[in-house]
């Protein structure tokens, strides 16, 4: 096991923490704010509920729309190459028990920890825009929101192709107006 990326990542998901190490397989993760108002972290979103996705380039991250909310959630593919890792991880044969328990409980706990999505409710949003590159989504209160998120250390939400992240600005705007 590598006790100081899964202390890291525990660190990293929690409200105040900082920062993600990966191994090679997966992303790198930093959190600089995260889930303060008007965002807060929520369930994992399922494919059937969600209206509108649109991935990073990369595959990762999922930046979606779905009943009221839009959201950032690790995406599928990352999900499965984090759960494999953490399988790999759980079971090493020169573990004695104790040491087999407390990994276990905290490998349960990381996972648990990123099978969810942090989320803004879209009547807490202003605007969703696509200048210079980037996605920009702002508050009713004028904050940017998840701006302190980054993959491999680029911002998330430069992350994502232009014509994708035109088309959520759109399907944004549109459920804007309906409510």
């Amino acid at each position: 096991m590598k006790p100081l990326a899964i202390g890291l990542l525990v660190l990293a998901l929690a409200p105040a923490g900082t920062a993600l190490a990966g191994d090679h397989d997966g992303p790198c993760i930093s959190l600089k704010s995260c889930c303060e108002a008007p965002t807060r972290l929520a369930d994992r979103w399922d494919r059937g509920e969600i209206r509108t996705a649109i991935t990073t380039e990369d595959g990762s991250v999922n930046l979606l729309l779905a009943d009221g909310v839009v959201a950032l959630q690790l995406s599928d593919k990352s999900m499965r190459k984090i759960r494999r890792e953490l399988q790999k991880q759980e079971w090493d044969e020169e573990d004695n028990a104790i040491a087999r328990a407390v990994k276990s409980a905290v490998l349960g706990s990381v996972h648990s920890m990123l099978d969810h999505s942090i989320e803004c409710r879209i009547r807490d949003v202003r605007s969703v825009d696509y200048r210079d590159g980037r996605l920009i989504i702002v508050s009713r209160d004028g904050d940017r929101i998840f701006e302190g998120i980054e993959i491999d250390d680029q911002n998330v939400l430069e992350s994502f192709s232009e014509r994708d992240a035109r088309t959520f600005v759109a399907e944004f705007q549109q459920l804007k107006r309906r409510s």
